[in-house]
């Protein structure tokens, strides 16, 4: 069974918290804006390089993980468990056999797989979203 992914969102909303406890109340209007605008921009960087971080982490794992489709075939009354998987332009079938242990195993690894790889997609646009930010500042 999937279980939904909770990830952090885009929008940051602990920045909003920091900046409440940042701001001066004896500061001028400017003094504030330009010391707002830097404290967001190094929150921004912080949390990109997290996000690498958790990237590389997530890669690594998803590098042990198996990789492919778990498929059945049934001949007569039997059945029989295979494996497929691409390996470049080739789809490659293994066979992976009839004990039930490994064959729950190799489901729960695809099915973190899948989970995995949907947190890599979404680190991705996080990344994305905050090297625009910065990239626009510079």
């Amino acid at each position: 069974m999937r279980t939904a992914c909770t990830l952090p969102s885009t929008v940051m909303p602990y920045i909003i918290l920091d900046l409440f406890n940042y701001v001066g109340h004896n500061k001028s209007r400017n003094e504030i804006d330009g010391d707002v605008m830097g404290y967001v921009i190094n929150l921004i960087a912080n949390e990109a390089n997290r996000i690498r971080v958790l990237k590389e982490s997530y890669e690594l794992q998803l590098s042990l993980l198996p990789k492919g489709t778990l498929r059945t075939r049934r001949r007569g009354k039997k059945e029989y468990y295979y494996l497929s998987f691409r390996d470049c332009e080739k789809v490659i079938t293994d066979y992976v056999g009839k004990d039930e242990k490994k064959i729950n195993e190799l489901r729960e690894g695809l099915e973190k797989r899948k989970h995995v790889e949907d947190i890599l997609q979404q680190l991705n646009r996080e990344l994305s979203v905050a090297k625009r930010i910065l990239e626009g500042e510079k």
